[in-house]
């Protein structure tokens, strides 16, 4: 049987792990909107994305934790790529590190650029998502070598019709520095779309 001080000790200890990692987790989701903000000049409407977009990544990353009962910000080092369709500007993400991934899409339907039945479709093991990424686009992303992940690029124009966006994110010092990995991709144009 456990002492009952040795059991308060543990629960405080995990109350205070608890708080680290809740506070580790809302630094990464302030500092990646900041790193949105900070990189072009934005619209009303586009802000609103950037909002949302955070907003999509928390529900996934939350899911994951929900469904595995761990904690995503245990590392130093988090990767996303953010695929965004050229046709329709909705994005689709795949965010991971070394023990863990998660994506999430959304599923619809379309007819004369208006958007129906918009549902987002969260996985919260995305590991088969990632075994399918070519080798060298992953060690590109993985290691930081933004000057690979240009030659990659360069020889990979399109991909398959979305805008490519991977990003490394680096805890230090409880906060987040975001190296970007710019490539080539298409033009989206968010005025076009119409989401009912």
């Amino acid at each position: 049987m456990v002492p009952t001080f040795l059991k308060r000790l543990i629960l405080i200890f995990a109350f205070f792990v608890g708080v680290k990692n809740i506070v580790i987790a809302q630094s990464f989701y302030k500092d990646y909107r900041t790193y949105l903000l900070n990189i072009g000049h934005h619209s009303a409407k586009q802000k609103k994305l950037i909002d949302t977009s955070v907003k999509r990544m928390r529900l996934t990353i939350d899911s994951f934790q929900k469904a595995t009962k761990l904690s995503f910000f245990t590392v130093d080092t988090i990767f996303v790529v953010n695929f965004i369709a050229a046709e329709t500007s909705f994005s689709s993400e795949i965010i991971w590190h070394r023990n863990a991934s998660c994506f999430y899409q959304y599923n619809f339907e379309m007819d004369h650029w208006k958007i129906f039945n918009r549902k987002l479709d969260i996985k919260t093991d995305a590991s088969d998502i990632l075994k399918s990424f070519n080798n060298e686009f992953r060690r590109t992303i993985e290691t930081g070598d933004t000057a690979g992940y240009h030659k990659f690029a360069d020889k990979h124009k399109v991909f398959d019709g979305q805008w490519v966006d991977p990003i490394m994110a680096i805890k230090a010092n409880n906060h987040w520095n975001f190296i970007v990995f710019k490539g080539n991709g298409w033009a989206i144009n968010y005025e076009k779309l119409e989401i009912n």
